[in-house]
């Protein structure tokens, strides 16, 4: 033939592979963290804000009290969270200031100062949020330099004609390369009194740090629960977080503090702000569809959640997915999303068989929702052997499956192979099963057909049955390749030898030969890597490569052999 038979054939069925696989590839159980964005800090050491005794978002329909006592001081309190940290040399470190005034009855300007560091950690104060009518927080960002030791600083929030609020904070400072942060999925919420609330807290390491960490929220207010899921884990962790709100809270702004430590001595914490609304100020509900679904057994199917908003506040909405068997594996293309809006659920099923009735739950503002949907799951058959010899037990199907099951199954290779293979062999063989049925010369054209395949792999398994006990990677690897020779050279040759009879091509052997040997080198080597690094893109397509390879091989020998004597 004129051009390489790689070119010409494989080629464009390795770009055809390439394309199935990728347009296969989804992410299940997936998290989107999103650290908190640096402060745009003021440079000064002091700072003022002024509290407009005005109404709160989260107090409507409350006003001070303007008829004070002559007798009661205006005072300022002060809070500052956490109220110890550690940070690596050269590193920024962020803490929260709550300021509240109380028995006051006009605008007041608060100065806040910070004193007690060294002039290189340069204390600046950034964002104000106002949280009620008489307080708000304040951000604060040190630099914590590159001096050992632990500082012990003084906050003071003071104002003319008013009791100064005053805060000890201490900050220590480590040499250290290896170390953790404590991201949240999400640093606030709105919830209803009564209500829970599920967010998560990631265990970040830095530098490679690999020691356990403890959880805890020390500021926790009275009559509120919150437990961690679980209360101890390592880096890469993402830990659940589940926060119980009292019934009798009323309306307003919460501040907690997650924090992390480990036995060293290492704390680290975040902000997480929670506002409490009033009792029915927040509601939804989730819709499914389809309502029912089947699928089989490895395979996947994909449901719409919608998530409706039925109230003018909103807050986002966790979802999660109950009732499903154990080796099932779920994912949502957003597992948190702000009402009104939906999200895809994609189901992968694993092989236990039956019918399901699952539980889809939307948390959010303090409320559950549920809906439900029934899942099918159906026994995988061997669609097309089976309809072909009336069974699916009969001794040729029962090859096929002892292939599958003891050899290629029990592999990383070859499992990885089976599950592109089995995307794309299950996209038309139930078709295909169904005409057999209602036509018998199909299913003799079939018959026919699987004899030499289920031959093949008779030989292909006995061949690199003694190297399974050796390595049973290799054992896979080496079945594969003589069972895509022996095909290439059953099935694939004869088409290709009178496609070249008909355009007067010939295939030059040896110039062949060189092509396999190519890909042959660069599949084998990329194999090896991928399965050293667990490289499961890079193995699988390289699988492909190589097993095509053989499949060429075998092609270009039966070609050869047939050009000698026709």
């Amino acid at each position: 033939m004129k051009y390489s038979l790689v070119l010409t054939i494989y080629l464009p069925l390795l770009l055809i592979f390439l394309f199935s696989f990728t347009s296969n590839i989804r992410c299940l159980n997936s998290y989107d963290l999103n650290p908190q964005n640096p402060l745009e800090a003021k440079s000064d050491k002091c700072f003022s804000l002024t509290l407009p005794l005005q109404g709160s978002r989260f107090q409507k329909g409350t006003s001070l009290n303007h008829n004070l006592s002559s007798n009661l001081t205006p005072q300022i309190q002060l809070e500052v969270l956490p109220h110890y940290q550690t940070a690596r040399f050269k590193s920024f470190v962020s803490y929260l200031l709550l300021i509240k005034v109380i028995n006051v009855t006009k605008n007041v300007t608060i100065h806040l100062k910070v004193s007690g560091l060294p002039f290189e950690m340069n204390p600046t104060f950034g964002e104000t949020r106002y949280l009620s009518k008489n307080s708000a927080t304040v951000e604060l960002l040190l630099y914590s330099g590159k001096k050992e030791g632990v500082y012990s600083f003084n906050v003071t929030a003071s104002a003319p004609n008013t009791s100064k609020g005053f805060c000890n904070v201490q900050l220590r400072v480590v040499n250290i390369e290896k170390d953790f942060s404590l991201p949240l999925n999400r640093y606030n919420a709105k919830v209803v009194p009564g209500g829970n609330l599920i967010f998560s807290v990631y265990i970040n390491p830095i530098n490679g740090y690999n020691r356990l960490v403890a959880l805890s929220c020390p500021n926790l207010p009275e009559g509120f629960k919150i437990k961690f899921t679980p209360s101890k884990a390592y880096p890469s962790y993402n830990v659940q977080i589940n926060l119980s709100i009292p019934e009798n809270v009323k309306p307003q702004e919460k501040i907690f503090v997650i924090e992390g430590e480990d036995n060293q001595g290492l704390h680290h914490a975040s902000i997480f702000r929670l506002g409490i609304l009033e009792p029915g100020s927040i509601d939804f509900k989730l819709k499914i569809k389809p309502e029912k679904g089947s699928v089989l057994q490895g395979g996947k199917i994909y449901f719409k959640v919608e998530v409706i908003n039925l109230t003018q506040e909103k807050d986002k909405v966790f979802l999660f997915v109950k009732g499903i068997p154990n080796d099932t594996l779920y994912g949502f293309g957003e597992d948190e999303l702000e009402p009104p809006g939906e999200s895809d659920l994609v189901i992968q099923a694993g092989n236990i068989t039956g019918t399901y009735l699952f539980t889809v739950y939307g948390v959010g503002g303090g409320l559950k929702r549920i809906t439900h949907a029934t899942l099918t799951i159906k026994k995988k058959e061997c669609f097309i052997a089976t309809a072909t010899f009336n069974s699916e037990v009969s001794d040729e199907v029962n090859t096929l499956r002892k292939f599958r099951d003891s050899l290629i199954l029990k592999t990383y290779t070859g499992t990885l192979f089976y599950k592109v293979f089995d995307e794309i062999y299950y996209a038309f063989s139930p078709q295909i099963a169904e005409q057999e049925k209602v036509n018998p010369s199909l299913q003799l054209f079939f018959k026919f057909t699987l004899y030499p395949l289920i031959y093949t792999l008779k030989l292909a398994t006995f061949v690199s049955e003694p190297l399974s006990y050796i390595n049973l990677e290799a054992a896979a690897l080496t079945a594969g390749a003589i069972a895509s020779f022996l095909l290439g050279f059953i099935y694939i040759s004869p088409l290709i030898f009178i496609v070249s009879k008909m355009v007067g091509g010939k295939v030059k052997f040896w110039e062949e030969i060189k092509v396999f040997l190519l890909l042959f080198l660069i599949s084998s080597m990329s194999i090896m890597v991928g399965v050293i690094f667990r490289e499961n893109n890079l193995t699988t397509f390289f699988i492909f490569s190589y097993i095509m390879s053989f499949l060429y091989l075998g092609t270009v020998s039966a070609l050869n052999f047939l050009n000698k004597f026709f």
